[in-house]
């Protein structure tokens, strides 16, 4: 019997070292670079006493538009002059198939809240109708060609259509709605926004 011990011993020690391995495997991150095609502030700071800050993302994956949020303060100065964002590069840090953190394009890191994202004021940037009486007066652009070959990946025909004109509405740029399956509502908004007939919300739809 004596002489089973240092072979039970060794194994055991495999064991051990296996799991160990399986364990620091399932921690590590997966990094993912991103063109969000939006990035939306949800700031209460000025309504509420010691409110969180928000800021919500929109990508494409597979077809699908994805929604993730990020979680930070009041405090932060990354809410300060805080504007929403057509194109941002974005890292997303992956454990397993979950993102838990996210790195912006100025290099700022985040928690993220994946849960109920979906449900957030920025889901209704994609669904139609198209609100053509919008502005964009305070809305930023970057990355616009990685941003419209993102838009042209999204499987649903509506919102494909809404994705595009928002660029092209930014850039005013009349013939992108040329890509978009019906271009009628991006050749108005265009129009709405060299005559005046919007409004300058920085709320969007």
């Amino acid at each position: 019997m004596t002489t089973l011990k240092p072979v039970l011993i060794g194994t055991a020690l495999f064991l051990v070292i296996l799991v160990s391995g399986c364990v620091v495997q399932q921690v590590n991150e997966t990094d993912v670079e991103k063109t969000a095609l939006l990035s939306l502030p949800q700031l209460l700071c000025f309504e509420l006493n010691d409110p969180p800050a928000i800021f919500d993302f929109a990508y494409q994956e597979d077809g699908e538009i994805k929604y993730v949020s990020a979680l930070t303060t009041c405090a932060d100065p990354a809410t300060v002059n805080a504007t929403t964002f057509l194109g941002e590069q974005i890292t997303l840090h992956f454990k397993g198939q979950t993102p838990v953190r996210i790195t912006r394009e100025n290099g700022d890191t985040y928690a993220v809240e994946v849960r109920n994202a979906s449900k957030r004021v920025i889901a209704r940037y994609f669904k139609p109708p198209l609100n053509t009486a919008v502005s964009l007066k305070h809305f930023r652009s970057s990355n616009p060609e990685k941003f419209i070959a993102e838009c042209l990946l999204i499987n649903d025909s509506n919102q494909r259509d809404i994705c595009l004109s928002y660029q092209a509405a930014f850039q005013q740029n009349i013939t992108l709605c040329d890509k978009l399956v019906v271009s009628s509502s991006c050749k108005q908004w265009i129009q709405n926004i060299k005559y005046g007939n919007v409004y300058n919300s920085a709320r969007g739809p």
